[in-house]
């Protein structure tokens, strides 16, 4: 869409300012994604399981964290709804694209204040480090 709306001649700072953000928020959201899974498919043993742990995994808190989220958004418990928001790979990346880059948020509960958006991007960033340090700590007990 982007391709053609610029060959179209439509104005190109417009179409980027746009597209940019969802190809970050994207990126996040994969990068997020890989090590988490990543790590859970390196520490079971058969294939099959990591495919059932690995969508078991994700399945579970992603309903876990939008019923959480909903109940508190109900009750008017914003805090409550932010904070649970850190117990998903994607209410992660979708808080940090809607409170860095713009976005709206498909979740409840998205981080509000510079504070609760930092909160997001260092979970986010450590969640990623510790997967990947985890998975090479993997590696080198099997390669032994």
């Amino acid at each position: 869409m982007f391709i053609g709306a610029v060959s179209n001649e439509a104005d190109f700072t417009d179409q980027a300012s746009d597209f940019f953000p969802a190809v970050l928020s994207v990126l996040i959201l994969s990068v997020i994604l890989a090590s988490v899974t990543g790590l859970i498919s390196a520490l079971t043993t058969r294939r099959g399981f990591a495919v059932g742990a690995i969508l078991i995994s994700l399945w579970v808190s992603s309903a876990f964290v939008s019923a959480v989220q909903a109940i508190a958004d109900f009750n008017r418990m914003d805090g409550l709804s932010q904070f649970v928001g850190l117990l998903s790979p994607f209410s992660l990346a979708d808080g940090i694209q809607s409170g860095l880059l713009g976005g709206t948020a498909s979740f409840f509960g998205a981080p509000e204040g510079i504070g609760m958006i930092l909160l997001y991007v260092v979970t986010s960033i450590a969640l990623v480090l510790g997967s990947l340090l985890l998975l090479i700590r993997s590696y080198r007990r099997k390669a032994k």
